[in-house]
């Protein structure tokens, strides 16, 4: 989460800094040099310039006139194809260096749970709460 953030944010300033605005036309196409320059300096795998570029077009349209801040530990939303869940309390999601799986504490008195998987079709996102990551349902 933490690198996905930083290369995000370096993206942002680096695309700001050449001219890319909210308003540009074909904006995804004018970001995806930025993004993928940062993504490899990160070392982030595969799926993660579709996210980091989301993330980019979101950020710009929501405040057009400086380049987003994404702090280090904000959500990552992953579409559905992104994350194999087998287990309730275990998901497997990409890495560099292939998979790495993590433990989900779903704690059912929060909110509406249980999530069960697969989550077919849904969006989730991985969220820091002080010291847990927690992962949320954005369908």
């Amino acid at each position: 989460m933490l690198r996905v953030n930083r290369a995000a944010d370096a993206a942002a300033v680096a695309a700001f800094a050449a001219g890319v605005r909210a308003g540009t036309p074909k904006l995804k196409d004018a970001l995806r040099p930025f993004v993928a320059a940062e993504v490899k300096r990160f070392g982030l795998a595969s799926p993660y310039p579709t996210v980091v570029t989301t993330s980019l077009m979101a950020a710009m349209a929501a405040n057009p006139s400086k380049p987003p801040r994404f702090r280090e530990y904000q959500a990552i939303e992953l579409e559905p194809s992104y994350h194999k869940w087998t287990d309730p309390e275990r998901v497997s999601l990409p890495t560099y260096k292939g998979k790495r799986q993590f433990t989900v504490a779903l704690d059912h008195r929060t909110g509406a749970i249980p999530l069960h998987p697969p989550f077919a079709g849904k969006l989730i996102a991985l969220v820091r709460r002080g010291t847990d990551i927690d992962l949320d349902d954005l369908s």
